[in-house]
């Protein structure tokens, strides 16, 4: 009634319009904050009236979505997720491959080949920089080789090994590197105890009189005579295979992680040389190998956050302290985080690595509003009841909650929308939006139940940690001292100060700040720095 009064009678008056216009617009500033205000407060009130559905309800929908990561997937399109959507190499890679067919079997060089396919690759070199085409690591060499070629790739009814999924030449035999048949041949002539067998470089001749590039083969190579090879550092041995069916594919992505298994056991056996296995899918493995490197960092800092949010809501005194409450705050984190990625798992949505940084996200968006509510609990009344009290919180810290949460989701919505160019970018924003509209929905939810059960015991005057009713004064001086010390509470239990606003000063860190940081921060030496 007042604001239409007001409204009336600024109407009636001849006030020009850019005297009017400012008014204006803080009159509806006003009417809206109140208006929200009001809003909220019902919504806190409603939620403080049926806690246990609030606080059940997120339980559940987490549990029921939660379950659907038995069958969760992982994305291994590393391009898919890295290039950008309209990357030019990938426009000219189809161009090439639609002019420019290219017949695997006659072209074996990498360089030559726009999309290399399935692959094993491996380098070898030497501990002590030793030459590798000397007699005992060319042996060791082509042990390694006979190691590969018997891999064995197990699928129902049937073995494959590498013959049945290699690269075929003209005449239906296996593409080998041509480095291999120079060190089989160099081994027949070091058995022979012939020493006139040169090797030249970067093009060789074989016993059959076929030339043969060994430049992208050999590396650290020292000539002398002009191009006889006097040693190399390093072999590269490359197998290329085929994956012309889905099945083909699915054999050779077994068989290049076994191929990696089986050089690094070679390695373990024969420590005198070092051994750099690569193949197709090494860069998408290492990518989301992220998550399992980053697990003790990420164990580290959980611990880390787990204890200061206890310590955060502690108190001095027992009653009022609420340390349940900043592990409730992680666990709504928890929830909500869970909630999200089920919803993105039944929508379609494939894990990759660039999803470990959605959880900090929410633990920097869901703690600002828990330590709000917290903060605005500290200061009402505690005379009034629950219900009361969490209307209160309500009103005084969603406003601000809501407008953060906004904003989040107006930052990472704009990261969502097609102007991304980036898909992992893209993605990466898409589900932080659905994430934080799940953490904004359970702290409102989940945490304001919580924080309502909380206030039943402090209006109980039972002990915030172990829930045990707090002894009056009296009975508590003939306790003993550790005893003393678990209880101890500012106020009587049907005692009411009138200075009871001021109770969460006892809060460990605003003691501190006020005892100690504050005398040394208005330290003369100290504001000179």
């Amino acid at each position: 009634m007042v604001l239409a009064r007001l409204w009336e009678s600024l109407r009636s008056q001849p006030v020009t319009l850019p005297l009017i216009s400012p008014l204006c617009t803080r009159m509806l500033r006003k009417v809206l904050h109140r208006g929200l205000r009001s809003c909220f407060s019902r919504l806190g009130f409603f939620i403080a009236s049926h806690p246990v559905f609030f606080i059940s309800a997120p339980v559940l929908i987490s549990v029921l979505l939660g379950a659907s990561f038995s069958r969760y997937k992982v994305e291994e399109n590393i391009e898919y997720l890295l290039a950008p959507k309209h990357s030019l190499a990938k426009i000219e890679r189809n161009l090439v491959d639609s002019l420019f067919p290219v017949n695997r079997s006659k072209h074996r060089l990498y360089s030559d080949l726009q999309t290399p396919g399935r692959y094993g690759r491996v380098i070898i070199t030497s501990s002590t920089r030793a030459n590798m085409l000397d007699q005992h690591h060319t042996d060791l060499i082509l042990k390694l080789h006979s190691a590969v070629k018997k891999i064995q790739v197990h699928r129902p009814g049937f073995n494959y090994t590498f013959a049945h999924i290699c690269m075929l030449s003209n005449d239906k035999t296996c593409i080998v590197d041509d480095i291999v048949h120079i060190l089989e041949e160099l081994k027949a002539a070091h058995s022979q105890n012939r020493t006139n067998y040169v090797i030249t470089y970067p093009i060789t001749m074989l016993k059959d009189g076929k030339e043969v590039y060994n430049g992208h083969q050999l590396g650290g190579v020292t000539v002398h005579s002009k191009d006889r090879v006097k040693s190399a550092e390093a072999i590269q041995l490359t197998y290329y295979l085929q994956a012309i069916n889905s099945l083909n594919e699915v054999v050779a992505e077994k068989w290049e992680s076994i191929f990696c298994e089986t050089v690094e056991t070679f390695q373990k056996l024969n420590r005198e040389i070092k051994m750099y296995p690569f193949t197709s899918s090494s860069l998408g493995q290492d990518f989301q190998k992220t998550s399992r490197v980053s697990e003790r960092y990420l164990i580290t800092s959980l611990a880390l956050v787990v204890s200061l949010a206890v310590i955060c809501c502690s108190m001095q005194d027992c009653v009022r302290s609420k340390p349940w409450l900043g592990l409730l705050g992680l666990v709504t984190i928890s929830l909500s985080t869970l909630t999200a990625a089920g919803i993105i798992n039944l929508t379609g949505g494939k894990y990759n690595s660039t999803f470990l940084g959605i959880p900090f996200i929410m633990l920097g968006h869901g703690l600002y509003g828990t330590f709000e509510m917290l903060s605005s609990w500290r200061k009402t009344r505690e005379d009034q009841h629950v219900k009361e009290r969490t209307a209160v919180v309500y009103a005084d810290s969603m406003i601000s909650f809501s407008l953060t949460t906004a904003m989040y989701l107006v930052t990472f919505g704009i990261g969502a929308s097609p102007f991304t160019n980036i898909e992992a970018a893209r993605i990466f924003c898409r589900n932080s939006c659905i994430a934080i509209l799940f953490n904004y929905l359970y702290v409102l939810s989940f945490y304001g139940s919580s924080l309502v059960f909380t206030g039943y015991i402090e209006n109980n005057y039972q002990h915030s940690i172990f829930c045990r009713k707090v002894p009056k004064p009296e009975i508590l001086q003939v306790k003993s001292m550790w005893y003393r010390f678990l209880m101890t509470a500012k106020f009587s239990e049907d005692t009411v100060d009138a200075e009871e606003t001021n109770s969460y000063e006892s809060h460990l860190l605003v003691c501190f700040l006020k005892r100690y940081y504050c005398d040394w921060i208005t330290n003369t030496y100290v504001s000179l720095l």
